[in-house]
């Protein structure tokens, strides 16, 4: 059967999406768990090559998964345990958020519960990042909420 609709309006972005095509700087490790799209992550088991969701901390903080277009496994689209994941270190992509955000908030990296790897203006179960800026709002809480983030992370 053909399709006979087609929705009017499309997303503004997804998680994991860079948002523009200016200077960036994209670094390969291997996934030391499951790791979601636009998610921060950390240093992995191998902190040289290996890439992980905070579980507990922030500590070797190396930027943001980037989406990759990839058939999901187990109905979920994310990097799997040891594929390869593209990290982020410099330039500016869209990432989940928890709670309102807005541009003059400094970005906090949740470390723990349901919503580690994802982005907050709160101070609860989250850390700090230096090197991080919101460079976009977003007014109210729900599923799938994101922001764009700037990142620029020292060498």
């Amino acid at each position: 059967m053909s399709q006979t609709s087609y929705p009017l309006n499309q997303e503004l972005a997804f998680a994991g999406m860079k948002a523009d095509a200016r200077f960036d700087e994209v670094v390969s490790y291997q996934a030391d768990g499951a790791v979601a799209f636009g998610s921060g992550v950390i240093a992995g088991s191998n902190a040289e090559t290996e890439v992980k969701i905070p579980d507990g901390d922030t500590t070797g903080f190396r930027g943001v998964a980037l989406h990759v277009h990839k058939a999901p496994v187990s109905g979920n689209a994310r990097y799997e345990d040891t594929e390869m994941v593209s990290v982020l270190r410099k330039g500016r992509a869209w990432v989940p958020v928890v709670g309102a955000i807005a541009t003059s908030d400094a970005p906090r990296l949740i470390h723990t519960g349901a919503n580690a790897g994802s982005f907050t203006a709160g101070t609860t179960g989250s850390s700090a990042i230096t090197g991080l800026e919101f460079a976009s709002s977003y007014a109210t809480t729900g599923a799938n909420a994101i922001a764009l983030l700037d990142i620029n992370l020292p060498q």
